[in-house]
């Protein structure tokens, strides 16, 4: 009997976990569109470019959020086993939900010891598994979306509770090294971790650490590592060349922060609002519902009913681990309910932490139920009843072979085909739309994601070594036609105006759905030539003049600003090429001094035909200074800032920054008469520097 016990455990395992895989690719599967999106492909892209190719870290641009070390390090071995990017895709997404039962077993192992190896231990993790994580919402099936996160901390708490049972020196400082190190790194690739588990774990310390005097040093110790991870994790961050502050797309910015924190009720009203939502929402369904309930009440008899729970968790070994486990969970969803209420959107994926730890709670307390059951038959009865539950819930869908290379979605499909009838290799399309094309193409595609209303590559979580000067086609996706977002459209609507003026006219256009694809000859379409990633629209350039006397400050006042638009020339970079005319208004017979900012921002400029002009009252002018080249007007300049003569050319003149300004060398206007007037006139010509001079991304 007891060899058909434990046959039939094992059995049991095996089909709870082959059940768990089996669920998961099926429900991925069905998500195949979104998980083959641009955003979904920027790790596998990262991937294939610098680990797998040829490519470097300091030319990529990263997100907020990098996701280096929270999703490599799990994604990569399906990377290296997959030949195509839609298999490596699919079984990373489906292979969450099983690092997420890898974890609960983990947990439970922490509790209940040698146990947790039998048959019985292990499908009862699975088999919950395969029963609740489904039903929470889409984010264990989305990868590269914070869900790696979720399980790096995860990680962090088993770490935690390791320490806390059998508490050793060694041990202890084997996890404050090893939380500096993999915490710093983790944080680097996504700050969201500190938010999540961080500063909840390193209140839940501190506040311990008061009421336990005696436990100072060892809980001060892991809430410094926890701090030195931190710190370690900004630090690596900053050393990216390319990236956005996280801090600034999560509302915690300093000015946001101190602004927010100056209004304790206000937050607190927040709160408040917010938690009736979250609590509605983890009864969505059922069995949710019930995992949440569990959750709760379960970890509050395990902190505050010991005796009473023993009765029926008789497989606990670690009681200390059980218990502070049970803390550390309470405190971290509640931290994360209060904190991301705080959040003007609340979107799905900053809530994963909330949403799933308190499943993973009740997977593991139900678990040790389950085994601490002296009725072996029971719980074999009961598990069982989880199991068919689970594959009842996945027999809705059939059951299909699938060949993952043939899996893209239907535009991408369709333009590929194109893109291989007319042998085109490079071309340019909008963001959602560049990466797929690039990554499911069988042939080599490559195709870079532009800017819509300016033509300008899009430098956003890419590299920008994929930008190149000449291409075959361009993809004008007209479905964003409608949109009623002015961003949306200026971002996602190419300019096909725009296209046609700088390349004329397409020898053959395609459609795709409502994707337009204007082709060309081989490597003769170009579009902007200098990077962007985040553009102030319309582009525009500022000249301005100002005035004074000869011992007086320039002053805004004494000034007159005019705004440029730049239009895209043939050069394929942004300019100005204008005649300017300022008005100023001074007192008769005066020495005056003139100061010119000739644009606003870095880039090449020519000012000529400079023209000090006075015109009476009859209309008639008089040119009191002028030149008519640059050259001619530097012999007159008294001092300037950020105007540099270029080194390629002389006649124009560098602009670096964003404060460039001219003082020209003193004029005296005695012929000046109440009732005169002064202009300032000149050509101004205004264009963009390459990036290879000067990179300014975020303008």
């Amino acid at each position: 009997m007891r060899v058909i016990g434990k046959v039939l455990s094992l059995i049991l395992a095996t089909s709870a976990v082959i059940g768990l895989w089996w669920i998961s690719v099926i429900t991925v599967l069905q998500e195949q569109e979104k998980l083959l999106s641009a955003d979904m492909l920027y790790i596998p892209d990262f991937v294939q470019d610098v680990l797998l190719g040829s490519g470097r870290l300091s030319d990529w641009f990263f997100a907020p959020s990098p996701e280096l070390f929270t999703e490599i390090p799990f994604y990569l071995p399906f990377a290296l086993f997959w030949s195509s990017i839609q298999g490596a895709v699919f079984s990373y997404a489906a292979s969450q939900a099983i690092y997420t039962a890898v974890l609960c077993w983990i947990l439970l192992w922490l509790f209940v010891g040698k146990r947790a190896y039998t048959g019985v231990s292990i499908a009862s993790v699975a088999g919950l598994a395969t029963a609740s994580l489904f039903v929470v919402d889409q984010a264990v099936l989305i990868p590269f979306y914070h869900y790696a996160t979720f399980l790096d901390g995860l990680i962090l708490i088993a770490g935690v509770l390791f320490v806390r049972g059998r508490y050793s020196q060694s041990a202890l400082w084997t996890l404050v090294v090893l939380i500096v190190i993999t915490g710093g790194l983790v944080i680097s690739s996504g700050f969201i971790f500190v938010a999540w588990f961080v500063l909840p774990l390193i209140g839940l310390l501190f506040l311990e650490g008061l009421c336990r005097p005696r436990e100072w040093y060892r809980l001060m110790s892991v809430g410094f590592a926890l701090v030195a991870a931190t710190v370690l994790g900004r630090y690596l961050w900053g050393r990216l060349e390319f990236k956005v502050d996280p801090r600034v797309m999560s509302r915690t910015s300093d000015e946001t922060l101190l602004d927010r924190l100056s209004d304790p009720l206000e937050l607190l009203t927040q709160i408040m609002d917010y938690v009736p939502e979250f609590i509605t929402l983890q009864f969505s369904s059922p069995i949710r519902g019930t995992m949440f309930v569990i959750f709760v009440v379960g970890s509050l008899l395990v902190l505050t009913r010991k005796a009473w729970v023993q009765r029926y968790l008789g497989a606990v070994q670690e009681w200390t681990r059980l218990q502070y486990f049970s803390l550390i969970a309470l405190v971290i969803v509640l931290f994360n309910v209060g904190l991301f209420s705080l959040h003007d959107q609340q979107p799905a994926r900053y809530m994963i932490t909330a949403n799933y730890l308190s499943m993973v709670y009740s997977i593991v307390l139900i678990s040790i139920v389950l085994i601490s059951v002296r009725a072996k038959a029971l719980s074999f009865l009961l598990v069982s009843s989880l199991l068919i539950t689970a594959v009842a819930r996945a027999g809705i869908t059939d059951v299909v072979r699938v060949d993952h290379d043939e899996i893209k979605p239907a535009v991408v499909d369709c333009i590929l085909d194109v893109a291989e009838s007319h042998q085109l290799t490079r071309g340019v399309a909008q963001y959602w739309q560049a990466r797929p094309l690039t990554l499911l193409s069988n042939k080599g595609l490559k195709v870079v994601p532009i800017h819509g209303v300016t033509l300008k590559p899009y430098f956003w979580a890419s590299s920008r070594r994929q930008f190149s000067g000449q291409y075959d086609f361009a993809v004008v996706d007209h479905s964003v036609d409608d949109a009623t977002s002015w961003t949306t459209k200026a971002w996602y609507l190419i300019d096909r105006s725009k296209i046609i003026r700088l390349n004329g006219k397409p020898v053959e256009i395609e459609w795709c759905d409502q994707s337009e694809i204007l082709i060309y000859p081989s490597a003769t379409m170009r579009v902007a030539e200098k990077m962007t990633t985040v553009p102030r629209l319309p582009i525009t350039v500022s000249s301005q003049i100002y005035w004074a006397e000869e011992d007086d400050a320039f002053t805004e006042k004494n000034s007159n600003k005019t705004i440029y638009e730049a239009e895209l020339g043939e050069s394929g970079f942004y300019q100005v090429d204008v005649d300017a005319t300022h008005d100023i208004s001074i007192n008769g017979g005066l020495p005056l001094r003139l100061r010119l900012d000739p644009g606003d921002r870095p880039g090449y400029v020519v000012i000529t035909d400079l023209e000090v002009v006075l015109r009476d009252l009859q209309g008639q002018e008089t040119v009191v200074m002028s030149a008519v080249s640059s050259k001619e007007l530097a012999t007159m300049i008294k001092r300037s800032n950020d105007v540099l003569v270029a080194h390629k050319a002389s006649h124009l003149w560098r602009v670096d920054q964003f404060d460039p300004w001219i003082e020209l060398t003193s004029i005296k206007l005695d012929q000046v008469l109440s009732g005169n007037a002064v202009s300032v006139r000149y050509h101004l010509m205004w264009r963009e520097m390459p990036d290879t001079e000067s990179l300014t991304l975020l303008r």
